[in-house]
């Protein structure tokens, strides 16, 4: 985990960042924003300490072509089509995404939809993606049977028990009262 403040992102410092990758496009790209990297631009959380994004193949290409050019420091994470990290979201993850007003010229900059964001949180569930998930259910009212529906529609590669496990942690410490 970073505790180095001067490691994490504000919104501010992303929107920067990727003004800065804008110089280095030869195309207009689609990034949507997973797990911080959603949560910081729309001020749900103040700093994320990595860029998470997915998106179209030729997008997710073209903005990893793009940041290799650029010094940045970074760490960046990005999957093509829905996947986020060995979790891959249904062919709908785009059209369900939410837009982001963040005033880039080529850059169509959108975050996962909330209820998408939490199952992606769950493959991992540690502590970081609980307080995620609490923001997110908080913030954009997600109930425990809307990501419960969505889990059955997404395809997960690892131990599916893992997972069911991980999804029960989550209902206990994050949707349930008290």
């Amino acid at each position: 985990m970073v505790d180095d403040e001067a490691q994490r992102l504000g919104a501010a410092d992303l929107l920067q960042f990727l003004e800065l990758i804008e110089e280095h496009l030869d195309q207009d790209i689609t990034l949507v924003a997973a797990g911080g990297t959603a949560l910081t631009p729309l001020n749900a959380k103040p700093s994320t300490i990595d860029i998470d994004f997915t998106g179209p193949y030729d997008s997710i290409h073209a903005f990893d072509q793009a940041a290799s050019k650029e010094p940045h420091g970074y760490e960046i994470d990005t999957w093509p089509d829905g996947t986020v990290f060995s979790l891959t979201l249904p062919d709908d993850y785009l059209a369900r995404s939410r837009a982001v007003d963040a005033g880039l010229e080529r850059t169509d900059l959108r975050m996962l939809h909330p209820v998408d964001l939490i199952v992606t949180k769950v493959a991992r569930c540690d502590e970081r993606d609980r307080e995620d998930i609490r923001t997110t259910r908080e913030r954009f009212d997600v109930t425990a049977e809307e990501v419960e529906q969505r889990v059955q529609e997404v395809s997960y590669v690892g131990s599916q028990e893992n997972y069911q496990a991980n999804l029960e942690t989550a209902k206990r410490r994050c949707f349930s009262p008290g």
